[in-house]
């Protein structure tokens, strides 16, 4: 039996380390976060994610999944820690390398590395050059494999979308695919590092443009007393148009980051990506202020919703919580609350009375909202979508 090391055991890492344990891998989990690893090991999910904690509970009673501070050696090194960005946009690669560290102590002739963390191009270069440099030149392959998994659907998705695999060689492509292969039902795109670093890099920066684009719509529709909805069902009837739905900014580790990636190396030749970055960062902006002036400092403000999307409990770059907590700085009668977050849910409840407050506003569509009344209050929806 394989043994396989995923450092960094959050979001993308812990299904990732599922999947691979019901694959038949041995697997160990590796995080600097000793109250994670804790939880991991009782066989409890630090995540919400659909069918997660039993799946989870199982592979760990089985013995084959384990969370640890410090890795033991393996065949498989999987790099899923996180990639954030510095105060001035660039991107943070500390994690990534500090991984690759973690792995020279324990790395074996032949050892295969995976990089899943979202990075600007060349990692795949980076990472090799450090391990080379603290392994005095032991044979190892390396390849980077972009995780593609939507929040909600993370366990389905791992096994059954399209990869895309780049190695730094050809035979670290063919060995980090073939890999992939044990547990992936969709189709394996083999190709080189910089290629499908680029890959997972473009499809975010295309998602944030199209976003931009709707947040921008919805902007010129507000200016006209239209409704935003009600135009984009009009012109979506249309065979090649498809207009996303707009909201109150854009969140995630994802789609709100990745773009300076490519803005922070390549300013030249990302105009459009970085006016989209701008748009949808002032469409936050936009809102805040605008609840700012249909409301008043004596309203009782219920704030609906403070997760980056509907039905997930991740606050990743949420541009909701942004919101709601300088709504809540600057008016005396503010309560947030969202059911997917203990801290920020009005009195620890799932459902909230509504009749309690005079503004309503809603700044995320959790499905649970749709079976509230509205009727006793104003409400202000921003999603277009419970109102």
């Amino acid at each position: 039996m394989k043994k396989v090391n995923v450092y960094g055991v959050g979001y993308i890492g812990l299904p990732t380390s599922v999947i691979l344990a019901e694959s038949g891998y041995e697997v160990q989990g590796i995080d600097i976060k000793e109250e994670v690893i804790n939880k991991i090991n009782k066989g409890i999910s630090h995540i919400v994610e659909k069918d997660l904690d039993a799946r989870l509970k199982s592979v760990v009673d089985s013995n084959r999944f384990k969370a640890q501070l410090t890795p033991t050696p393996a065949d498989v090194h999987l790099i899923a820690v996180p990639t954030p960005i510095n105060k001035d946009k660039t991107p943070n690669i500390d994690y990534v390398l500090n991984a690759a560290e973690s792995i020279s102590s324990v790395l074996k002739d032949n050892d295969l590395i995976i990089i899943e963390s979202t990075s600007p191009i060349g990692i795949t270069e980076k990472v090799v050059q450090r391990l080379s440099k603290l392994t005095n030149g032991k044979k190892f392959f390396c390849a980077y494999c972009p995780e593609r998994i939507l929040p909600g659907q993370m366990l389905f998705e791992l096994e059954n979308n399209n990869r895309v695999v780049g190695g730094i060689c050809p035979l670290s492509t063919e060995k980090a695919a073939s890999f992939y292969q044990a547990f992936v039902k969709g189709r394996i795109h083999k190709t080189t590092a910089t290629i499908a670093e680029l890959s997972k890099l473009t499809e975010n920066a295309f998602r944030d443009v199209n976003i931009a684009f709707a947040n921008e719509l919805s902007l010129l529709c507000n200016s006209l007393k239209v409704e935003t909805s009600q135009l984009i069902s009009i012109v979506n009837d249309h065979p090649r148009v498809n207009v996303l739905d707009p909201g109150v900014g854009v969140g995630g580790h994802c789609i709100a980051i990745d773009p300076w990636f490519l803005i922070s190396d390549y300013p030249n030749y990302t105009n459009l990506i970085a006016t989209a970055r701008k748009t949808n960062i002032d469409k936050t902006e936009w809102v805040k202020q605008d609840i700012l002036s249909k409301t008043n400092t004596h309203d009782k403000i219920l704030l609906l919703g403070i997760s980056y999307k509907p039905n997930v409990d991740d606050l990743r770059e949420s541009p909701a919580l942004e919101i709601a907590e300088f709504i809540k700085s600057n008016r005396t009668f503010c309560e947030i609350h969202d059911p997917f977050f203990e801290k920020y849910s009005a009195k620890n409840q799932k459902i909230v009375d509504t009749s309690n407050f005079d503004k309503i506003i809603i700044l995320v569509n959790h499905e649970v909202f749709n079976s509230y009344d509205f009727s006793k209050s104003t409400c202000i929806d921003y999603t277009g979508k419970i109102l």
